[in-house]
Parts: structure tokens; sequence; C-alpha cells
């Protein structure tokens, strides 16, 4: 993305990890929940433009709308159990595996931290040329990649 959407995410987390500690003992949950590439409108002339393929290899179905997060938003606002989730990021396609949820068409997008969203965009460019034709999305494992690997590295322990 860019600096300052960065270091937008970053504060968000240090938030929700702060009031998390804060709140925990009034038994206030606090999370910080990221959604995918959103259907917004500057979005969806994207997609229609072709852009957002070309650019970053991301199809419409790849992309959540506004309901796929408000419908995560009441989800973990039902959950009893919602405090083991607090100070913690939440994947708005993750909730809705986790949940049952969907869009209103009843798809599921993936998650930004799959396999399956990363590859085309940012994992296919590193395999090697001979072995790309027998990779496509749907030959791709749907597993997570932990946030410190798409932060750049393991942080320190």
């Amino acid at each position: 993305m860019n600096v300052a959407y960065g270091v937008g995410k970053a504060a968000l987390d240090r938030l929700t990890a702060d009031m998390h500690a804060e709140l925990k003992k009034q038994g206030i949950a606090v999370v910080s929940l990221y959604p995918g590439i959103v259907k917004t409108e500057n979005v969806m002339k994207m997609i229609q433009s072709g852009e957002l393929l070309e650019k970053m290899k991301v199809t419409a179905d790849m992309c959540e709308t506004p309901l796929l997060t408000g419908r995560a938003v009441a989800s973990l606002a039902a959950d009893v159990n919602i405090l083991s989730k607090s100070g913690k990021i939440q994947v708005t396609a993750e909730l809705a595996k986790e949940y049952g949820f969907t869009e209103e068409d009843g798809s599921q997008p993936p998650s930004i931290r799959s396999l399956k969203f990363l590859y085309p965009y940012a994992i296919e460019k590193t395999v090697p040329a001979w072995l790309r034709p027998f990779l496509n999305v749907e030959s791709i494992p749907d597993w997570k990649l932990p946030f410190w690997v798409m932060r750049g590295g393991k942080p320190d322990a």
C-alpha cells in the first residue's frame, strides 16, 4: 500500500492491543477488523476498467462488499466468547468461514492472508517460469500466512 495506509493500520493495531489491556477487566472486547479489498465506488471502477486485474491480479470475486464487514461486526457482537478475540486482528473473510455468513450472493471471498489471494499478485512472480503453467489459483491450498510474514519477517523474540 502506502506509508499513510500502513501507519494507520499500525496505529489501529496498537490502539486495539492497548485498549484490550485496559478494558478486559470490564469485559469489553476490542478487535482490529481487516476486510479484504472492499467494493467501494473506486474499486468497482477499477474492476470494470480491468485496472484491478491488470495491476493487482485481483478479480471481482476476490473482493468483498461492505455488507460482509457489517455481517462480521454483527457476528462478533453476538459471540458470547468475544473476549477470546479481543486485542487481536480479525480478518472478515476468515470470520465469514468461522461464523458461517456470506455475501448476498452466498459466496465467501478468500482471506487477504491466504495463498489463494496472495499467489497471483505477490507470489506467482517468484515461482520458476517452468512451474507456473502447473499452478493456478484453484490448485493453491487455502493456507493462511501469519501476519508477521506479511509484515516482512518474524519480529524479534
